[in-house]
């Protein structure tokens, strides 16, 4: 590859028209809405393919929470309305199927409104939530759409501002503007922000609140913010400033009994769709309805615990339904009622019972290789979420034997298996053809890795939690010392065998320089394109650069 000679760099971006009057400027290279679709993040919203299926309450349940915030997000005319409302809840209560819920309501009224659903899985960028909800505002006003485009084509760093500059240079300055002319939003449009307590960084989390509510006291700013989060003490000190509180309208979702009966809907459905998928010879109405009372008083009002169970159960792979129950049931006390659970120390003791029988069942064959899968996974959590093919080569294990212990926790992750891609030379050729494109390397390796075989996420942030502390776990705490050794010995092995076989580039690098695989391939899961491989290479190079600074 060669350089361009400078003069040509120079005039790259720049068209010069001659009609004798004056010189037009027009940028070359991709429309500005299009370098503001660089930045979001699309799997974090509501209807994204990599949340399918998502959360959303069962119908007949949460009705008085996902009324409360919708009557909030449609009253237009209320001149009472606060700007800002903060649904608090712990862990398991099922805030992220109400904002689901929610989501999916305004959808079916026609009603504008933009989403964003923080999670570990991959969809907890901070720098990424301001342009999410700026791209999703484009495609909902025209007007604000072309005033975004030509803003961002006359300076395309805009996306990359730091968070103050991009809510009010990609949001509240365009629609201030358009407002004062008349061509705003005739209608407030609410935005819903789920799992805040996710994004990565506390501060950000609070800069985000703190940004919103200033905002907030705009009168012509048209939008309202709906957050939904565990009650986390930096967010919840935030939202407890007077001049934070004074525009916010508080919902707190308990764990209480009173959603007894919503779960047992919920059981009683989970079941019967069981029944009729594995066709294991049950009876309609399996199991009894005072086995699904006992589930429901186990469970403390906690959706994520039912979930859990059924899915536990419907896992018909490994085991028999009725055989998973059976273990379930041997976990429960029989004389358990809603009376006696009142005294426990933790509303977490049943889910926490749950988890261990869950990995009480991994054949001992896979137990070294799934606890060091959990020992990455809690090391740095953003990591929860990458590629299939990322984590059988991090792991040293085949593709086949990944999907296998996938399977064997199907109660608590997901394996999506997307269609491995053979044309790489397209996938590269889309990233790189604009003139932005070099600026565009960083998500190059990510975008191949995913193009060669799916990814693995969990399904509630609970499982980690569950892991990462030792009074909870115990001898599955995937953060003892002892697993950090193990970690460390694994990825220093994983570092020599890979530097023996990899032939880098030397100190007079230039663009005609690559790496090379010296003979066969060091990934126990290669693809058959070697560009392919070595950007694989390249991304567990940087994971085990990262997971060494984490584990110090």
């Amino acid at each position: 590859m060669s350089f361009s000679p400078a003069s040509e760099i120079f005039f790259k971006d720049v068209v010069f028209i001659d009609n004798s009057i004056e010189t037009v400027h027009v940028p070359s290279g991709p429309s500005g809405v299009e370098v503001l679709l660089t930045a979001p993040t699309p799997d974090a919203t509501y209807d994204s393919s990599a949340r399918d299926p998502p959360p959303r309450c069962f119908p007949g349940t949460r009705e008085q929470y996902v009324e409360e915030i919708t009557q909030w997000a449609i009253s237009d005319g209320n001149e009472a309305l606060l700007p800002v409302l903060w649904m608090k809840g712990p862990a398991g209560v099922g805030k992220s199927a109400v904002a689901q819920t929610c989501a999916e309501w305004l959808k079916d009224k026609n009603k504008p409104f933009a989403a964003f659903f923080f999670s570990i899985k991959g969809q907890n960028d901070p720098k990424r939530f301001f342009p999410s909800i700026a791209y999703q505002l484009c495609t909902i006003l025209p007007e604000y759409h072309a005033m975004l485009d030509k803003m961002i084509r006359t300076d395309r760093t805009l996306v990359n501002k730091s968070a103050r500059y991009q809510l009010q240079n990609l949001i509240i300055e365009p629609l201030r503007q358009l407002h004062k002319s008349g061509k705003g939003f005739t209608q407030g449009v609410p935005v819903l922000i789920d799992g805040l307590d996710e994004c990565d960084g506390t501060e950000a989390q609070r800069t985000i609140i703190n940004l919103v509510a200033k905002a907030s006291q705009e009168d012509s700013s048209q939008l309202c913010w709906a957050f939904l989060s565990r009650p986390e003490p930096h967010i919840e000190s935030m939202f407890s400033r007077p001049e934070i509180t004074e525009l916010t309208h508080r919902i707190f979702l308990p764990i209480s009994h009173e959603a007894d009966k919503e779960i047992a809907l919920f059981l009683r459905s989970g079941f019967r769709e069981i029944v009729e998928r594995t066709n294991a010879g049950l009876e309609p109405q399996w199991p009894s309805d005072k086995i699904v009372e006992s589930i429901v008083h186990a469970a403390w009002g906690l959706f994520i615990y039912a979930a859990a169970v059924l899915r536990f159960i419907g896992n018909s792979e490994w085991h028999s339904p009725a055989d998973a129950l059976s273990a379930v049931l041997e976990l429960i006390d029989p004389t358990s009622t809603p009376q006696t659970n009142a005294s426990r120390k933790s509303p977490l003791a049943e889910l926490d019972a749950l988890y261990k029988v869950i990995l009480l069942c991994i054949p001992a064959q896979m137990a070294s290789d799934t606890s060091l899968f959990f020992s990455l996974c809690c090391l740095t959590p953003t990591n929860s979420h990458l590629s299939a093919v990322m984590w059988s080569n991090m792991l040293r294990v085949s593709r086949i034997r990944l999907k296998a212990m996938c399977n064997q926790l199907g109660a608590v992750l997901y394996l999506r298996q997307e269609r491995i891609s053979d044309d790489i030379s397209t996938i590269v050729g889309e990233h790189l053809s604009d003139d932005d494109g070099f600026n565009q390397l960083p998500d190059l390796n990510t975008t191949i890795c995913y193009a060669t075989g799916g990814s693995i996420s969990f399904y509630h942030k609970s499982f980690i939690d569950f892991l990462m502390e030792p009074s909870r776990s115990g001898e599955f705490c995937a953060t003892s010392p002892a697993m950090y050794e193990t970690l460390f010995k694994h990825t220093t092995q994983l570092w020599l065998d890979y530097d023996s076989q990899i032939s880098l580039p030397g100190p007079e690098w230039d663009f005609s320089s690559t790496p090379q695989i010296l003979g066969r391939s060091p990934l126990s899961d290669p693809h058959p394109s070697e560009f392919v491989n070595l950007a694989i290479i390249g991304n567990i190079y940087d994971w085990i650069h990262i997971t060494s600074i984490e584990a110090m």
